[in-house]
């Protein structure tokens, strides 16, 4: 079998399976990429070289860090603000969320004002 190359753009997922350790790759395109590594493997050669590899990369400035994936979310409102790096979305998912913040916004602009004190 050729050597093949995988343009991996995002880590979807990673889990312990028994003896080995599962890392789900996605590309651009969508194609998926599960690879599964004895965990021994993964601790004595994986671990080294992502560490180095990570020590010798400088984020940008301003960059925000590696993103997380949402498991799930509440629509309501806030004003607190934190500063968790941003969330990875499907693009369905993403749909769906925009869809319940204009519910949301709706309500809020429908709903009398709140008298002042």
């Amino acid at each position: 079998m050729p050597d093949a190359e995988f343009a991996a753009r995002v880590l979807t997922e990673t889990a312990g399976a028994g003896q080995n350790i599962e890392i789900t790759f996605v590309a651009a395109n969508g194609d998926r990429l599960k690879l599964s590594l004895p965990v021994r493997v993964a601790a004595d050669a994986l671990v080294p070289i992502l560490s180095q590899f990570s020590s010798s990369v400088a984020q940008p400035p301003g960059a925000p860090p590696f993103s997380q994936n949402v498991v799930r979310w509440q629509v309501g409102s806030s004003t607190e603000l934190n500063e968790d790096p941003p969330y990875a979305l499907h693009l369905s998912e993403a749909k769906k969320l925009w869809r319940e913040l204009r519910e949301e916004a709706g309500k809020v602009e429908r709903s009398p004002q709140p008298t002042r004190q």
